[in-house]
């Protein structure tokens, strides 16, 4: 069975998650506030300097959806992620295919993430 998962991170030396979730409806699947105390890689223990945030579909979400869902979620809050300071962010898309590695983006896929203007990352796990 194919299997597609996605989520963006969200990074802004000026970005707090908190702020944002004050002004709109967001959910995110993890976040660090500007000046808190890191608790994993090179800020472990150490104030971080920036604030972040990951978004990831809900578990009900099938992972083959995960794309769409993404776009639909974040084609109306993208401007106002942006002006609160999430000047960073990357879509990761992880494949894991069963079988043959061939990879197919809907037309609606395509588009939809060149909207969001945001880099891709893009990996494959065989």
């Amino acid at each position: 069975m194919v299997e597609i998962k996605a989520s963006i991170q969200i990074y802004g030396n000026n970005f707090s998650p908190e702020n944002l979730k004050r002004e709109i409806q967001i959910e995110f699947s993890s976040f660090i506030e500007k000046g808190s105390i890191g608790k994993l890689g090179r800020y472990k223990n150490k104030i971080c300097p920036y604030g972040s945030a990951t978004i990831s579909p809900p578990e009900e979400v099938d992972h083959n959806d995960s794309i769409i869902w993404l776009i639909e979620y974040l084609s109306d809050k993208i401007d106002i992620i942006r002006k609160h300071g999430g000047q960073d962010m990357t879509l990761s898309i992880a494949y894991y295919p069963d079988g043959q590695c061939n990879c197919v983006f809907s037309l609606e896929e395509i588009e939809g993430l060149a909207k969001l203007k945001v880099p891709i990352h893009f990996s494959v796990y065989c």
